[in-house]
């Protein structure tokens, strides 16, 4: 990448599997005015390098790329896993028939403790049975007294039947967005709040 400096935000704690792109590096002074007429370069560049020396050089030809796999690789398939978020749900349940066919097998439930309740939690429980995928917890406090909090989240899981393989809790913090420098905002250190 070249002509700037570009930065990458991981987005897959937010339901999101995919890592953001962007240019001008978000420590430079924002926002910023580009005068008029001032060029802007970015550019790309891959570079693909062959020790097969049959094949000719050729823009003119379409660029095939066959991937092969080794047969006695014994590499596990990652699990095929689905977000759900609560202003899914009465669609989800809806399409469970399509959904089945894409055999799911975990569901990623996104709960936020001041905006959910133990009816969306009930409803994941049963799409998650249904679909026979095992649930993860991402769970999202508002870090007041986060010791209440995820004690009275625990309650609301087990009233609900929620018996998550695994747990992500995160302060309510972490959704906005926050540029790189001073300033940031008073949050609960993850170690204490994976204490409890």
């Amino acid at each position: 990448m070249l002509g700037d400096t570009f930065e990458m935000e991981d987005q897959r704690q937010w339901n999101d599997a995919s890592f953001k792109t962007y240019v001008r590096s978000l420590e430079l002074p924002w926002p910023y005015t580009v005068p008029k007429n001032t060029p802007l370069e970015q550019a790309i560049k891959l570079t693909v390098k062959s020790d097969d020396k049959t094949v000719a050089a050729n823009d003119k030809v379409p660029c095939r790329i066959a991937v092969h796999t080794d047969k006695t690789n014994t590499t596990t398939m990652p699990r095929i896993g689905l977000g759900l978020e609560p202003q899914h749900l009465k669609n989800t349940e809806a399409k469970l028939d399509l959904i089945k066919r894409l055999g799911v097998q975990q569901l990623v439930v996104w709960y936020e403790l001041e905006h959910h309740g133990v009816d969306d939690l009930s409803r994941a429980v049963n799409i998650g049975k249904a679909l026979q995928a095992d649930l993860v917890l991402l769970a999202v406090i508002p870090d007041i007294d986060y010791e209440a909090e995820i004690s009275t989240l625990a309650s609301q899981c087990s009233e609900a039947g929620l018996a998550p393989i695994a747990v992500c809790v995160s302060p309510s913090v972490y959704l906005k967005s926050l540029m790189p420098g001073p300033g940031w905002p008073e949050v609960t250190p993850l170690e204490d709040i994976y204490k409890v």
